[in-house]
């Protein structure tokens, strides 16, 4: 919570008031926030298990670049680099209640 209410520290509009806070408590906060709660990847659609395949034959049909037999793996970074997706969490994080596979996770 500390994190999220000083997202915006220096920013002209923010204004520090605390109450039992700690300087090292709104430092690590801040620092949490940073790492794990901002979201800067609004208007972009995750690439997971399940879309992959539709996206990306999305992808290459209506890509205005694509270049005559092109590979797969080209395309796949085109389509990365283009700044309207990204690969989501889920090819790495295991479903609940089963074991992650660690060379998923080290790929």
């Amino acid at each position: 919570m500390i994190g999220y209410c000083t997202k915006d520290l220096h920013e002209p509009h923010h204004k520090m008031v605390k109450k039992g806070v700690f300087d090292d408590d709104m430092e690590l906060g801040h620092e949490q926030y940073l790492l794990y709660g901002a979201d800067h990847i609004e208007n972009r659609v995750p690439i997971d298990l399940y879309n992959f395949w539709p996206r990306l034959h999305l992808y290459s049909q209506y890509s205005a670049t694509r270049p005559l037999g092109e590979s797969l793996e080209r395309t796949v970074t085109r389509m990365m680099q283009s700044g309207k997706y990204y690969p989501s969490a889920k090819w790495v994080v295991p479903a609940a209640g089963r074991g992650m596979v660690l060379a998923k996770a080290q790929a």
